[in-house]
Order: C-alpha cells, then structure tokens, then sequence
C-alpha cells in the first residue's frame, strides 16, 4: 500500500473515529472456487510454460485453524511428492496482504521448480477471510494459521530442522513469529522478503499527526524486536525502490537486527515491492532461496 494512500486513509480515520486500518492492510478475496492454473485474474509476474508443474504435485489441505476460540477452517495448499514428504525439505511459505492462493501460485510454482538437485516441497495457506478460507483475517488469526499448517506438517512426521519458512510482506509478521518460537526456534531457516517492520512505524510513515498506533489499527507487531529470538540461517531480500515497505525503514532494520548464526542479504537496485524476482531474474532468485534451503 503506497504512503499517498496510507496518508488518506489515516486522514479518514482522523475524521471519522470509526475507521480502522486494519480494515485497509488485509485486502483478502473471497471466491468459489481455486483455480491456479487456469487463473486469470491478476497475479505479480507470469511464467514461462517450462515451470509447469503436474496435478501429482497438488494437494489440496484442508486445515482446522482457530477464531478467537472456535475452530474454523482454511485452505492450504501442498506442492510436492507425498511419498517423501518425511525426507524433503519444506518451504512454509505465508504469503502477503492481498487476494488468495490463485494470485500467489506463480509464486509457489517459482519455489517449487527451485530443486538443483535437492528434493523439498512448498506448503502455502489462505488466511481467515481469504480465498475460500473461513473466519476473518487479523494479527492474531494469521499466525494461529501459521501455527496451523507447521502442526500439519509436523504431523506428517516433517521434522523442524527441514522447514524454511518463508514470509513475503505481510506475512513476515506470521513468518517471524512462528521461526522464532518453541519448537522452531533455532531449527531449519527464514526467508524474508520485502519485510515490514513494525505497526509502530507503518502508522508514523502514513501520519504527520504522531498518532500512536493503537489510535489506527488493533495491529501491534514489531518484527525487529522479534529477530531477537531467530536463530537459524535467513535468507533477506528487499528491492531498494520499495514504495510500500521501504527498505530504509522496513528491509534494514529488520536484517540488521538478525544475530543468528548466518544471514545472506540481497538487496536489489530497481526493485519494487511485488516484482524481486523479475527483476532479478528467476534463475538469481532461485539461486539465493537454495543457498539457504542448501548451503
């Protein structure tokens, strides 16, 4: 979301006192039905025919998450070979603000076609509210998400040390809550592409009125502080044009708060928020994602 817009929106707020800023930050489409493949809506980047990949590969998960003490249910997505889902290496991949799973899937096809020689699977999920996932979307429901596909995956016997999770824009925020905590902590790797930072500085970007931010939104994350507790190996990625998340005050505070035993940090001249791996090209791209997935 550009600063103009934020700008707009907290003008709104201000004036109102009953808008919310959440309501702008989670943009999820409901639809009927999934169609990857044979979507045409809109989507970051297209692929080559070459990166195809077979019905084997896709497994539709039907996963049981949690609204505020009431079970409901998402969707997820497997993409990979069942049979040695125990022995590959997994990408947990949360994906960001907008859409559902059909806007994300060249996206997931990019990381599944990223093997060089490895084997390792893609496991992505719709938010509460998105796609044809139930409940609705908030700081607190995309993480117990989150925490819903990594407890399939653990009950598929995947152990911790074969998961990298992957947390593009919004969904660092679940991203470095879940890779930060017990029983990951520590464990297998992160990947972080175009991160924000924190609420806090979301809210002093879009406002000249020095609002905190609990008077705007009910978000209260801060990914910086969160680096605190992420260990393992991390992958960041950032496009030095960002318009959305800038990469002075999102992207560096956030890679430079990492402690953890080795980061790779790549930060792309031209790049935007949506378009890395165009812009760097896919065979760079894929090339940084397997330097962390096998160093």
């Amino acid at each position: 979301m550009r600063r103009r817009t934020l700008i707009a929106i907290t003008g709104l707020v201000f004036c109102s006192g009953c808008l919310r800023l959440d309501d702008f930050l989670f943009d999820p489409q409901r639809i009927d039905a999934y169609y990857l493949n044979g979507y045409e809506g809109e989507v970051d980047f297209e692929l080559p025919p070459s990166y195809h990949l077979p019905d084997s590969m896709i497994h539709w998960v039907p996963l049981i998450s949690d609204a505020q003490g009431k079970p409901v249910t998402i969707q997820s997505l497997y993409v990979g070979d069942m049979h040695s889902i125990t022995t590959d290496t997994i990408i947990l991949y949360c994906h960001g603000h907008r859409d559902h799973l059909d806007h994300y899937w060249p996206r997931i096809q990019l990381l599944a076609n990223s093997r060089q020689g490895s084997r390792y699977g893609v496991m992505a999920f719709d938010y509460q509210g998105y796609g044809l996932s139930e409940g609705q979307p908030g700081q607190a429901a995309i993480i117990r998400d989150a925490v819903a596909a990594l407890a399939w995956l653990e009950a598929q016997g995947v152990d911790h040390d074969r998961i990298i999770v992957y947390g593009f824009s919004m969904g660092s925020i679940p991203a470095v809550e879940i890779a930060g905590s017990i029983p990951l902590s520590g464990r297998g790797g992160l990947i972080l592409e175009a991160p924000l930072s924190s609420s806090e500085t979301m809210i002093q970007e879009a406002s000249t009125l020095s609002l905190p931010a609990s008077f705007l939104t009910d978000l209260d994350f801060d990914n910086v502080a969160g680096m605190s507790r992420i260990s393992q190996p991390m992958l960041w990625l950032h496009g030095e044009t960002d318009l959305t998340a800038s990469i002075r005050t999102h992207g560096e505070p956030v890679f430079q708060a990492y402690q953890g035993i080795r980061a790779k940090a790549v930060r792309i001249p031209g790049g935007g928020h949506t378009d890395l791996p165009v812009v760097m090209g896919f065979d760079a791209y894929l090339d940084a994602v397997h330097r962390v997935l096998a160093p």
